[in-house]
C-alpha cells in the first residue's frame, strides 16, 4: 500500500523513447498535438538521446522542456556509441587523389573549392568582399592555387559573407555556369553580382533539388535547393552533397535549427562537412549531427570575429562525436584530398 501511494505522489518518470501517445499527453504542457509531434520526431529523427533534442519538436520550447524534464528520462540503453563504420582510413598523403576540397581562408565567410584532377573545378560561395582597393580574399586564394577557370560557381544564399567576393570572381575567372537558389533578396552586392553575371555572358541557372554536377571523378548533388524560407535567408540556404567513391561530404551554408530538423530524416553519415553558419550555436542540432557523424568538419570563420564563431558549445558537440574539427581562423585554408577510399588532410598557415 505504501509503495502504491508513493508512486501516486512521485510517479516514475516516463521513458521518452518508449512512452505511448496517451502517456506523453499526461506530461505538463504537452497536449495531443505536441505528443503526436514527439512520436513523429522519434520516428523520423531516431531515438532521443538527450532531453535537449526535444527542442526540435514543434510546440516545445525551453519553458516547456523545463516543465517536463522532471517527468521524463532517457533509457541508458539508447545511449549507444556513435557508429563510425563509415569513416575512411587517413593517410599523410595520397598518390592519386580523385577529389580535392579546399575550405578557403577568406575571413568571416564561406568559400569552398572542389576540384577533380582532369575534371571540373567548382566554387561553392565566395566569402566577403572586405571593401577597399584590395581584391577579395577568395580571389587571392584562387590565384594562389593556380586557378584561372571555374567549371561552375554555386552559391548557397545571398548574404554578403558568402557572395561578396563572387563579383570579382566572375570578372576575373572564366566561369562555365553560375547556380543560384534564386531567392528574393534586396542588397547592392547581390544586385551587382547578378548584373556582372549578365554582363560577362556567364550561363545562369536556378538550383533544383536533385540537380547534379558531374565533376569527373566526383559528383555534386543539390540536396535542398534553398530559396524563400519563413525562417529567413540563412534558413533558405541551399544544401549540397559531394560523393567520390566511398567518400561523402555535406555543405550546408548557413542553415539553422529549423532546417536541420527538416533535413535530419534525409541525411546519411558523411566523412566531411562544413559546419553550418560558421559554427554558430543556432546551427548545431544534435540529432542532425549524430545522423551525419562526420569524420572531419571545418569551421570557416574570421579571426577574433565579433560573433563568437565558432561557439564553444558547438565545438563540444562535434568533439562528443569524435569528429576532427579544423578552423580557418586558426589553421588557414584547410585542404582535404580523397581517392574515394581514404582521406588526407592538411592545413596552410595564414598568408
Amino acid at each position: 500500500m505504501a509503495a502504491a501511494l508513493a508512486s501516486l505522489i512521485d510517479p516514475v518518470p516516463l521513458d521518452i523513447n518508449k512512452a505511448s501517445l496517451r502517456e506523453l499527453e499526461t506530461l505538463p504542457g504537452i497536449g495531443p498535438a505536441t505528443a503526436s509531434a514527439i512520436v513523429d520526431f522519434r520516428e523520423s529523427c531516431g531515438p532521443i538521446l538527450e532531453l535537449d533534442d526535444l527542442l526540435g519538436v514543434p510546440g516545445i520550447g525551453s519553458e516547456t522542456l523545463a516543465r517536463i524534464a522532471p517527468h521524463v528520462t532517457v533509457d541508458e540503453d539508447e545511449r549507444l556509441p556513435v557508429g563510425t563504420e563509415h569513416w575512411l582510413p587517413v593517410s599523410d598523403s595520397l598518390r592519386a587523389p580523385l577529389l580535392r576540397i579546399a575550405t578557403l581562408d577568406v575571413g568571416e565567410g564561406d568559400a569552398v573549392l572542389l576540384s577533380c584532377p582532369g575534371g571540373m573545378t567548382v566554387l561553392v560561395d565566395g566569402g566577403p568582399d572586405d571593401g577597399g582597393p584590395i581584391v577579395p580574399p577568395v580571389v587571392t586564394r584562387l590565384v594562389g592555387l593556380g586557378i584561372d577557370t571555374l567549371g561552375a560557381v554555386v552559391m548557397t544564399h545571398p548574404h554578403e559573407d558568402h557572395i561578396g567576393g563572387l563579383v570579382e570572381v566572375v570578372r576575373r575567372f572564366g566561369v562555365g555556369c553560375f547556380y543560384d537558389p534564386g531567392m528574393e533578396f534586396a542588397s547592392p552586392v547581390y544586385e551587382s553580382l547578378l548584373e556582372t553575371i549578365e554582363e560577362a555572358g556567364v550561363p545562369y541557372r536556378l538550383l533544383e533539388a536533385g540537380l547534379t554536377i558531374d565533376m569527373g571523378s566526383a559528383v555534386l548533388t543539390v540536396v535542398d535547393a534553398g530559396g524563400a524560407s519563413p525562417g529567413g535567408t540563412n534558413e533558405g540556404s541551399a544544401v549540397f552533397g559531394v560523393t567520390c567513391g566511398s567518400f561523402t561530404a555535406l555543405l550546408a551554408g548557413d542553415i539553422e535549427q529549423a532546417s536541420e530538423v527538416e533535413l535530419t530524416p534525409l541525411v546519411r553519415p558523411v566523412d566531411f562537412m562544413l559546419a553550418p553558419h560558421h559554427g554558430s550555436r543556432s546551427s548545431a542540432f544534435m540529432p542532425f549531427l549524430r545522423r551525419l557523424r562526420p569524420q572531419f568538419a571545418a569551421v570557416s570563420a574570421g579571426r577574433d570575429n565579433p560573433f563568437g564563431h565558432p561557439h564553444m558549445s558547438v565545438l563540444e558537440k562535434y568533439a562528443s562525436l569524435g569528429t576532427t574539427l579544423l578552423r580557418t581562423d586558426r589553421a588557414g585554408t584547410i585542404f582535404l584530398e580523397t581517392d574515394g577510399d581514404s582521406i588526407s588532410v592538411r592545413t596552410a598557415t595564414r598568408g
